[in-house]
């Protein structure tokens, strides 16, 4: 089955196998409406016609090559299913979409494929699309044939450099929004995903939960997090809700914390700023700038200045994220590992190296370029 589960109008089976037993298969289920049998009909045709006998399937068939049958029926489960099932019965073995593209192309572009099936954003897809189309394969496998250790494990060091930021062409870079109660947090969440998906409220421990939102910025994957505010408190249900913020903060690729410059710098901001600081690729906010400033001027130097209610200075707030998540990109001819299991292959191929076992690298890489499917 090549379309996805869930509902659809169109389902696609594609089937594949020799014409007489495709010819013999469809004979018994399908019915042409030019009433001609499957290896009559021509190759990238489209025909119509019923499948079954005593419930009739309405669909229409092509064949796109002279092993090949693309089935379009009603979309959902239930046709496809029931079609599956059919041939099943016929002789045919059920494979994933996966398992079948692997007879007739390589593995390696298969996971690729399927990582570009992934891509959340057009930018990324560009970047999936020119692995799938043999750069990381190549890569790759140049590196077998690669003499010297130390060119060896150079070229590795630059594989490997851009695995974080291909793991995020499929997985949204996390940006979370932290800070005291009540700075606005929620409010921001809103306004950089641009609808309401946060509740606002002016009472302290409102956001009880990590509340969520995917969205993109430059044209690269972001989910953003709003926060419970952090602070000290004797409420059960607030604390869950605290502790949850710094798990969360514990797994960002980057931090927003932010302040209220309406209200005067205190004891519990200062803590904050030092949270902040220790929290690696933090970004330091301060909100609510459309209101009379209590912050002094010269203490919000290290602030980014805006304000989440006015709709002002977000799009510095979302250039200076997408700098801190990525402060270089990739050339457009770079391999780039776009799965785990291939960035993990090569880091192992690089430790193997750094050991000087050569042997064991070249298992490594060879490892790389075998998935496994099914």
């Amino acid at each position: 089955m090549l379309t996805p589960p869930g509902r659809g109008a169109v389902a696609i089976v594609n089937v594949r196998g020799p014409l007489d037993l495709l010819d013999r298969a469809f004979a018994q289920f399908f019915k042409a409406a030019n009433r001609r049998s499957l290896s009559q009909q021509k190759v990238d045709r489209i025909y119509y016609g019923h499948w079954g006998t005593e419930i009739v399937e309405d669909l229409v068939i092509c064949r796109t090559d002279e092993v090949t049958v693309e089935v379009n029926c009603h979309g959902g489960l239930a046709a496809p299913r029931r079609i599956l099932n059919d041939l099943e019965s016929a002789g045919f073995e059920i494979l994933s979409w996966q398992e079948q593209l692997c007879e007739t192309i390589h593995p390696f572009d298969v996971e690729c494929q399927v990582a570009l099936t992934k891509a959340p954003t057009e930018r990324s897809a560009l970047y999936l699309l020119r692995q799938e189309q043999g750069r990381l394969r190549t890569s790759i496998e140049d590196l077998l044939n690669v003499a010297q250790a130390d060119e060896l494990a150079t070229r590795l060091k630059e594989l490997v450099r851009w695995g974080e930021f291909g793991l995020h062409l499929t997985e949204p870079w996390r940006v979370v929004i932290a800070g005291r109660p009540n700075v606005g947090k929620s409010t921001l969440l809103n306004a950089l995903l641009g609808y309401r998906r946060a509740i606002v409220f002016d009472q302290p421990g409102t956001t009880r939960d990590v509340v969520t939102g995917d969205t993109a910025f430059e044209g690269w994957p972001i989910q953003l997090a709003d926060t419970a505010g952090l602070r000290e408190t004797s409420d059960e249900l607030e604390a869950d809700g605290i502790s949850r913020a710094k798990r969360a903060l514990a797994k960002a690729d980057c931090a927003c914390f932010v302040f209220d410059l309406s209200q005067p710098p205190s004891a519990e901001d200062a803590q904050m700023l030092a949270l902040a600081k220790s929290q690696p690729r933090s970004l330091l906010v301060g909100n609510k700038s459309d209101l009379p400033r209590a912050w002094p001027e010269t203490s919000t130097t290290d602030l980014l200045c805006l304000s989440a209610a006015a709709g002002t200075g977000l799009d510095a707030l979302m250039r200076q994220i997408v700098a801190t998540l990525i402060p270089q990109q990739p050339e457009e001819t770079a391999a780039i590992p776009v799965t785990r299991r291939q960035l993990e292959c090569l880091q192992q191929a690089l430790r193997d190296i750094d050991r000087n076992d050569r042997l064991a690298a070249t298992s490594s890489l060879q490892t790389a370029l075998s998935p496994t499917f099914g």
